[in-house]
């Protein structure tokens, strides 16, 4: 059948197909022959290959024209676009409802870009370690334009991709199940990819990983005190939603339920009902009831305490001074022992019931509110020997304007991860930027940053919390942290930051002196709208 071509200004004629054939062919010839690359031999320029022309999608928010746009000559492929790379024989592949119906295919017929790079990648960090039961996983990275991309996860023969127009993916709890065991059991990482297909059919394809899965699961529950919702939230490992526990929804009884701990069986709970003065009423109740409280409050004070193995008693700052009491009556046992003209707060009873650390700085105007948080502060160390708790041993001693805090056993005992505040030492060190995580073994050695997990200075990371044992060889360490959650959560010259929950994992095979944490992940399903604290993760079984 004759076709109709245009020859310019207005002219049009018709000619049979084979001829308009033809004549392209020799055109197309003529155009590569012509056609020059960069001459000292570096990889395209972003320019070159046409990226800020449209990609034309089919999710309603282009234009109407749902085509394939067809190259022109300022788009065509650059003549050092390699062809097609071979697809894996066997991929799972997830096209999301933003990306066109043929977005398989304008992948299969792209030409990769050697050395290209438009993409950058947000979450999770490369070698970020994951339990192997994680779901709710965003995969982020910043969106430039109508693009289209496609990430590739690898490990062993398994690929699973996924297609999008968006800036994100967040794969369903199956896709990561199935990744989390085949990386957890052949004990090797996940290859991930991402790849642009820019408008003119060529594609950038970087890697962002590698991320990797442990055998440990996520177990239990993260009780965390939110500012929001004035009051304690709890987070369970298999929920979506962090569920309101403890706050004037569930209970207007309770004025501000805060500064809470969880016995190591995750049965009791006690948290201080807010009062000034005094400034907190130690309060101790079921987990199950938990406004059904043990005794009369008034006047029992115990700020941030922390419970014996045994359940039967809790220890807690009281003016500077560290109390043991009983749980059920809030009756006092004994005080710890203390040098001359010093305070203490924020106490940790070991998991193995011999040890408790806590924060011990200058009494005096350094420290007039001691149980809130304490300046200048040194980490100690009480042993109990044939019945009797011994003055303390200072493992981590004061230097400079810093202060060392809230120290955190490890539930095999070998551990103590702590907070280290820098040049604001004098900021309460839930908004100091300058807090990072450290850890040091209880029998002493070196105090060592925890720089992976801390990922960088100026991030405000503290309140270190431990989960409960889950079996597997890594322990994983949940804390809060006013670093950015990839581009979903800008903290980053943010005057009023939002803290988030974070977890690292701790490899207890780490030699003294090195760092045993892993790049940090977001704790999934916690409320962003939320500044979030004191992650204490408890045994815990959803009915």
């Amino acid at each position: 059948m004759p076709r109709e071509i245009a020859l310019g200004g207005g002219v049009r004629v018709r000619m049979k197909w084979w001829l308009v054939l033809s004549l392209m062919m020799v055109a197309c010839e003529a155009d590569v022959e012509g056609e020059e690359g960069p001459v000292d031999g570096s990889a395209p320029r972003l320019e070159d290959v046409g990226t800020d022309a449209v990609v034309t999608l089919l999710d309603g928010a282009a234009p109407v024209d749902a085509a394939r746009p067809r190259p022109s000559d300022s788009a065509r492929p650059a003549v050092d676009a390699q062809p097609p790379a071979p697809e894996p024989e066997d991929i799972e592949r997830h096209v999301e409802p933003s990306a066109p119906a043929d977005a398989v295919e304008r992948f299969a017929e792209g030409h990769p870009i050697p050395g290209c790079a438009v993409a950058t990648w947000r979450y999770p960090e490369p070698e970020t370690l994951f339990p192997r039961n994680i779901k709710g996983v965003a995969f982020q990275w910043d969106h430039a334009g109508q693009r289209l991309y496609r990430l590739r996860a690898a490990v062993d023969d398994l690929v699973i991709e996924w297609i999008t127009a968006e800036d994100s993916v967040t794969p369903d709890a199956e896709s990561m199940r199935r990744l989390g065991t085949r990386s957890s059991g052949a004990e090797v990482p996940v290859s991930l990819t991402l790849t642009t297909l820019l408008a003119d059919g060529q594609m950038c394809e970087e890697s962002v990983g590698p991320i990797q899965f442990d055998p440990a699961r996520l177990i239990g529950a993260v009780y965390y005190w939110s500012t929001t919702d004035a009051g304690i939230m709890r987070l369970a490992a298999e929920d979506e939603a962090p569920e309101a526990f403890l706050n004037p929804q569930t209970a207007p009884q309770i004025f501000c339920p805060a500064c809470h701990a969880l016995s190591r069986d995750g049965r009791k709970i006690a948290f201080t009902w807010t009062t000034f003065p005094p400034f907190g009423e130690m309060a101790v109740s079921d987990v199950e009831d938990p406004t059904n409280v043990f005794y009369d409050r008034t006047g029992i004070l115990g700020y941030f305490p922390s419970f014996a193995p045994d359940h039967n008693q809790i220890v807690g700052g009281a003016g500077g001074e560290l109390v043991i009491r009983r749980v059920d009556t809030g009756e006092e046992r004994e005080r710890l022992p203390l040098m001359a003209d010093t305070v203490a707060g924020s106490p940790d009873w070991s998991w193995q019931g011999e040890r408790i650390a806590a924060t011990i700085g200058p009494s005096g105007l350094e420290n007039i509110i001691p149980d809130e948080s304490i300046n200048l502060g040194s980490i100690g160390q009480w042993h109990l020997q044939d019945g009797v708790w011994s003055m303390p041993e200072i493992l981590v001693p004061q230097m400079g304007v810093g202060s060392n805090e809230r120290p955190a056993y490890s539930p095999d005992g070998r551990w103590i991860a702590f907070n280290r505040t820098g040049a604001d030492g004098n900021a309460d060190s839930r908004g100091n930027r300058a807090s990072e995580l450290m850890i040091i073994g209880s029998d002493g050695g070196p105090a060592v940053p925890m720089s992976r997990a801390n990922r960088g200075p100026a991030l405000g990371n503290n309140w270190a919390k431990w989960s409960p044992p889950t079996g597997g060889r890594r322990q994983w360490l949940a804390f809060s942290s006013l670093r950015d959650y990839g581009h979903r959560l800008i903290n980053d010259g943010d005057e009023n930051p939002t803290p988030q929950i974070w977890i690292t994992s701790v490899d207890p095979d780490t030699p003294p002196g090195g760092d045993p944490s892993s790049p940090s992940f977001w704790l999934p399903y916690q409320s962003i709208q939320s500044g979030n604290h004191i992650p204490y993760w408890a045994v815990f079984e959803k009915d």
